[in-house]
Formats: C-alpha cells, structure tokens, sequence
C-alpha cells in the first residue's frame, strides 16, 4: 500500500507493529455548506478545495433520536 500523505508511514508502521487501533479519518460536517447555498444557487457550481480523486466523509453533527 503506498500513500503519498504525511500520515501514510505511520499508518503503515502502526499496522505492522501488532497494536490495537482505530483510524480516524477527516470528515466534513454538511452544516458547513449551508454557507456555499447561495454562491451554488446563483453560480450553479458547487466547488470543494480538494481533490475529486479522494473520498471524504460528511457527517451531520445534529444529535438524532
């Protein structure tokens, strides 16, 4: 597995090691975009500053239940 990020070799090194562990990986709260409504409603674009090659997760951060 090859990574080209900072935290690529020492998420490798930590899955060689034998440790127990939990990756936390980015995430992007969709309660930011409530900003960007109105540039996507006028614009017709909705544009994000990162690569389109990269998953991301987006979360809402409103308790449910």
């Amino acid at each position: 597995m090859q990574n080209h990020f900072a935290k690529g070799p020492v998420e490798n090194a930590i899955l060689k090691s034998g440790m127990g562990y939990t990756f936390l990986q980015p995430a992007i709260c969709f309660q930011n975009y409530a900003a960007a409504g109105l540039s996507v409603a006028q614009t017709g674009v909705f544009a994000e500053p990162y690569s389109a090659e990269r998953p991301m997760t987006r979360v809402d951060y409103r308790r449910r239940g």
